[in-house]
């Protein structure tokens, strides 16, 4: 068949079967490659915005963990200073009383003969007799105002025995009002 055809014929064969080669190589392997070549330049560069972002949300964390930090350390300030207050915050007891007047009886030279301690929530009244000279006594005072301003005297009676004085005194000495206690206490 190829025999009966011209020079011509044959060459434009021969250029139609190269040209149907080009293109069955264009269509079935170069395009897809080609395809497949952009499409993972887009997944490069998708992935390469995630990577960016993904710096920034470190960049961002370190940030927002350095923050965290520092207000860590303030609340832990904050926290040392509400406990320093709370220490500060006397909280009246009898037992306290009791030794913190020892201390007084050592100071002022004193002699304590009884020492009752009656505690509810709201106070502690102490009921005691001492005896000592009049200066003692006056020092003694002084003393338990210097402890605790607002302390209410219930009863006092002074008695001069010889060479001395003796008193038999109750004291009462209110209990600090906790936060939010106000308004139970004023009905």
């Amino acid at each position: 068949m190829l025999e009966n055809l011209s020079l011509r014929e044959k060459i434009m064969i021969f250029i139609g079967i190269i040209i149907l080669f080009l293109a069955v190589y264009y269509f079935y392997f170069y395009l897809p490659r080609a395809e497949e070549l952009n499409s993972l330049k887009n997944t490069l560069k998708t992935k390469k915005t995630t990577i960016k972002n993904i710096e920034e949300y470190i960049s961002d964390f370190d940030q927002v963990k350095t923050k965290h930090k520092e207000l860590s350390k303030t609340i832990e300030n904050i926290d040392e200073e509400k406990k320093k207050e709370d220490k500060n915050k006397y909280e009246v007891t009898a037992t306290d009383l009791l030794k913190y007047f020892n201390d007084i009886i050592e100071v002022t030279e004193v002699e304590m003969n009884t020492f009752r301690p009656k505690e509810d929530e709201k106070k502690v009244a102490i009921n005691f007799s001492h005896s000592g000279s009049f200066y003692e006594i006056v020092n003694f005072f002084d003393e338990i105002d210097k402890f605790q301003p607002n302390i209410s005297y219930e009863s006092l009676s002074l008695n001069n025995n010889k060479d001395a004085l003796s008193s038999n005194i109750t004291l009462v000495f209110p209990k600090p009002v906790e936060e939010g206690d106000e308004g139970e206490n004023e009905n």
